[in-house]
């Protein structure tokens, strides 16, 4: 029989160095020599229960519905913030969309300006009668629906339908002044005659 190496008085005949770990000592190890297993958890202390004095402890499924009703109201705020974001975007876009078309429709403002100063330096001011004026635009027409036939069966006329609907615009807008000078003509006459 081997001789203990480290007896103890609960277990002389123990021959291990660290009785702690020894299955034959440490059944009879004393309860505070003992360390506690790491892989079971140590149950929650009051504090960590949020135990206050006079008032009931917080048990875990108190802690749930306060988690619960945490998330719920974050939720709601991200959903409120997510919300305010996307308007927000849509208007941007909305405002985009109308200063593409504003450029867009300014270039061809621009361009219908640019052809009724060449008219006008060209013709002069033109006071037709308005037959007649419907024949001019209706000339300029004619030669937009070439350019738009060409353009869609072929033909050497097919790239010029953006400049022939700037001249049926440019004629639309020598009408529209045409117009307007006859109306304030007409006006300063009555004006004129009733004073």
């Amino acid at each position: 029989m081997k001789t203990p190496a480290n007896p103890t008085p609960d277990n002389p005949a123990c021959v291990c160095e660290i009785h702690e770990t020894c299955p034959t000592c440490a059944p009879a190890a004393p309860k505070s020599a003992m360390t506690p297993r790491e892989d079971v958890p140590a149950p929650p202390s009051a504090q960590e229960y949020g135990v206050i004095e006079g008032q009931p402890p917080i048990t875990p499924t108190i802690a749930l519905e306060a988690a619960t009703k945490e998330l719920r109201e974050e939720l709601a705020a991200s959903k409120q913030a997510f919300t305010k974001l996307f308007i927000e975007c849509r208007e941007a876009q909305a405002e985009l969309t109308a200063l593409r078309a504003d450029k867009e429709r300014s270039r061809a403002y621009s361009d219908v300006a640019a052809e009724r100063a060449r008219q006008d330096e060209k013709w002069g001011e033109q006071n037709h009668e308005l037959t007649l004026w419907a024949a001019i635009l209706a000339e300029e027409l004619g030669e937009f629906s070439q350019a738009a036939l060409h353009a869609k069966f072929g033909g050497d006329k097919s790239a010029g339908a953006r400049e022939e609907a700037v001249q049926c615009a440019a004629v639309s807008v020598a009408i529209v002044e045409m117009i307007d000078r006859q109306d304030a003509a007409h006006i300063a006459r009555q004006n004129g005659g009733a004073s």
